[in-house]
C-alpha cells in the first residue's frame, strides 16, 4: 500500500482580492491564507502518517520567489522530514526551474525534478514507488510533454506528476497540453496534475486528478479548496478523498427580491442565507435577482446599498465583497414596444454568447494584456447583459 497526499498550484506571494475598506490585520489574513492552507495540509501529511506529498506546479506564483516563501517552504519541510514524509515537487508556468531562483536550501527529504523529465523510486518497507515529473524551464513551456513519461519496468506503484492543460486549453494557457487518453495509455497508477484551479477528477479508473488550488484569491476561485488524501493498495485499488484546507472561502450568494417589498424584507431574507461555519472567514458576492418592487430602488442606490449590507452584516469572520443586482421590474409595468424590444435583444445576445466569448478569449490571450486582465467568461458577458437590460428598462419606466 501507498498513501500520499496530492497538492498543487500553492501560488505563495499570489495577490489577493481584498475588499475595499478591509483593516489592516484583516489585509494581512488574507495574503497569508494561502500559506495557512499549506500548512494545514502539512500538518494532515503528519496526522495521516502519509509517505510522501506532491506538489504538481506552481509552488510559488513569480518567478522570482520572496525570501519569505522560500523560507515558509523550507520550515514546512523540515516539519515532514521529522515526520519521516518525503515531498516530490514540480515547478509550473509561474515558477519556472531557472538556475538562479533557488536561494534557500531545502531538507534531504525534498525531491524536486530537472527539466528534461525524470523518474525518481521511493521505497517503504519492502515496496518501491516510481515517480515521474518534470519543472518547466520556462514560463510557456506549450510542446507535449507525454515523451518524458516512460514507465519504468519493475516497481509497485507508478505516480506522475504533470502540470499541464488538457486538450486546447479552454480559458487557461494551453501549457504542456494533452489528451486525457494518451496519459491513460501511458500505464500509471494515478496523475497527479495542476495548472488548472478547479478540482477536477478526469477519470477513476486510474485516477487523474487536478486537486484545484489551495486557496481562492479572487471571487471567480469560490468554494473550499484544499488537496487530496490518496491511497493505493497492492491490487490497485485507490481510495481518493478530497479533504478541504483554505480558511477563507469565496462564496456567491443569490437573493431573489420577489417576496421583499421593503428593505427591512432585503435585510432579512439576505441574512437568513449567509454562511456561518466554525473556523471558516467567508468572501461573499450578494447577486440580487428575480422581479419586484425594489428594483429601481436597487439601482439607483448600488454603490450606497453595498455600504450598508457592509455595516449590516460583516463580522470578524464574513466579509461583503461585492453587490450584484440582475433584477427587472414587476411583469405588470413592461408593457411597451421599446421595454418588449430591449428584453428581446438581450435574449439574443444571450444566446450568441459563445461567439463573444471566442473572440473575447482571442483578445485576452495577448501577451500584454493577459498579463493584466483574467480572461473573459460566460458568467461575465451574461452579467453584462443581465445589468445594462435592467438599467434600460428603469431609465424607460422613470421616462414613462
Amino acid at each position: 500500500m501507498v498513501k500520499f497526499i496530492h497538492c498543487a498550484d500553492l501560488h505563495l506571494d499570489r495577490p489577493f482580492q481584498i475588499p475595499s475598506g478591509t483593516s489592516p490585520a484583516d489585509s494581512r489574513l488574507f495574503r497569508e491564507a494561502a500559506y495557512d492552507s499549506f500548512e494545514k495540509i502539512c500538518s494532515k501529511a503528519v496526522s495521516e502518517n502519509v509517505d510522501f506529498l506532491v506538489i504538481s506546479g506552481d509552488l510559488y506564483h513569480h518567478e522570482e520567489r520572496s525570501i519569505h516563501a522560500q523560507w515558509f517552504v523550507k520550515t514546512q519541510m523540515e516539519r515532514l522530514n521529522e515526520a519521516g514524509i518525503s515531498v516530490y515537487i514540480i515547478h509550473g508556468n509561474h515558477d519556472p526551474l531557472l538556475v538562479n531562483n533557488g536561494r534557500v536550501t531545502m531538507p534531504g527529504n525534498v525531491f524536486v525534478f530537472g527539466t528534461s523529465g525524470e523518474k525518481y523510486l521511493h521505497e517503504k518497507e519492502g515496496e518501491s514507488v516510481y515517480l515521474y515529473g518534470f519543472s518547466y524551464p520556462e514560463k510557456a513551456f506549450t510542446a507535449s510533454p507525454l515523451d518524458m513519461y516512460e514507465k519504468a519496468s519493475g516497481g509497485d506503484f507508478h505516480i506522475a506528476l504533470l502540470h499541464g492543460q488538457e486538450g486546447s486549453g479552454g480559458d487557461h494557457e494551453p501549457y504542456a497540453p494533452f489528451q486525457l487518453q494518451s496519459l491513460k495509455n501511458v500505464g500509471m497508477d494515478y496523475w497527479a496534475l495542476g495548472h488548472i484551479h478547479e478540482r477536477n477528477e478526469l477519470s477513476i479508473d486510474p485516477p487523474v486528478v487536478y486537486p484545484g488550488n489551495i486557496q481562492g484569491a479572487h471571487r471567480k476561485e469560490e468554494g473550499e479548496k484544499g488537496a487530496y488524501l490518496v491511497t493505493i493498495l497492492k491490487d490497485k485499488t485507490t481510495d481518493i478523498t478530497f479533504f478541504p484546507a483554505s480558511r477563507i472561502i469565496w462564496k456567491k450568494i443569490n437573493i431573489s427580491i420577489e417576496q421583499a417589498e421593503t428593505m427591512d424584507d432585503l435585510v432579512k431574507v439576505t441574512a437568513a442565507l449567509l454562511p456561518d461555519e466554525d473556523e471558516k472567514v467567508f468572501l461573499c458576492t450578494l447577486t440580487f435577482e428575480g422581479r419586484g418592487d425594489l428594483h429601481n430602488y436597487l439601482h439607483e442606490n448600488r454603490e450606497e446599498l453595498l455600504q450598508i449590507f457592509k455595516s449590516e452584516f460583516e463580522r470578524k469572520d464574513l466579509f461583503i465583497d461585492t453587490c450584484k443586482y440582475r433584477t427587472s421590474p414587476p411583469f405588470q409595468k413592461i408593457e411597451s414596444e421599446l421595454t418588449a424590444d430591449i428584453q428581446s435583444r438581450a435574449q439574443m445576445l444571450k444566446k450568441e454568447n459563445e461567439s463573444i466569448i471566442e473572440r473575447s478569449r482571442q483578445l485576452f490571450n495577448h501577451t500584454l494584456i493577459r498579463r493584466h486582465a483574467d480572461h473573459f467568461t460566460e458568467e461575465d458577458w451574461l452579467e453584462i447583459i443581465e445589468t445594462a437590460e435592467s438599467e434600460l428598462l428603469a431609465a424607460v419606466l422613470e421616462e414613462e
